[in-house]
């Protein structure tokens, strides 16, 4: 390494997890009227991102993971307005990692102390178990198609310790605000 880290005492490393963004295709079946049973696959990008600096070195990592999940959801339609449904919903997922990388850019002074250098380490990163949560929210479903509808819910969601080495919002806040959007087909 070229680069020297040197008073690293005031060293000072913050994690930061933003918002999750999850978008899905679901399907929807009435149990009985105004009661639906809801699957599919729903794909949700975590980002994540550190600093970590001194006066002669600073260090950016950010960690980026794709997660593909299977939810299990019933809904209930609480009012209709024309085509315009309003629902409450209660359910789970099952969410695994597809793809994940970590990448860490530090930059500091050289060993002669003389100029600037930077480094750059992209490493792929997986999550060895699957994430479990269990979620409530309330949703709004319009028709675009035949029996294809546009959904939106926002809620929130418990997320289970998984024991995944590397630390998301899923582990550290365990409850976690969400919004959900993409289409339902209803049969």
């Amino acid at each position: 390494n070229l680069l020297v880290a040197q008073n690293t005492g005031d060293n000072v490393a913050e994690m930061e997890h933003d918002q999750p963004v999850s978008f899905g295709i679901t399907v929807s079946k009435a149990i009985i009227e105004d009661l639906y049973i809801e699957t599919g696959l729903v794909y949700s990008y975590l980002h994540s991102k550190a600093r970590n600096e001194n006066t002669n070195f600073q260090v950016k990592e950010t960690q980026r993971l794709h997660y593909i999940g299977v939810p299990l959801n019933i809904n209930y339609n609480e009012l209709s307005l024309d085509k315009l449904n309003i629902y409450a919903s209660i359910g789970g997922m099952v969410e695994k990692d597809v793809y994940g990388d970590f990448r860490r850019i530090g930059e500091g002074e050289t060993v002669d102390f003389n100029s600037r250098s930077e480094e750059t380490e992209i490493t792929k990163s997986s999550q060895r178990n699957p994430q479990v949560s269990v979620n409530a929210g309330v949703g709004l479903s319009y028709p675009v198609y035949n029996r294809l509808r546009l959904y939106g819910k926002v809620g929130g969601a418990y997320y289970f310790d998984a024991k995944n080495e590397h630390k998301t919002i899923y582990s550290d806040r365990k409850i976690v605000m969400d919004l959900n959007v993409g289409l339902r087909y209803e049969f």
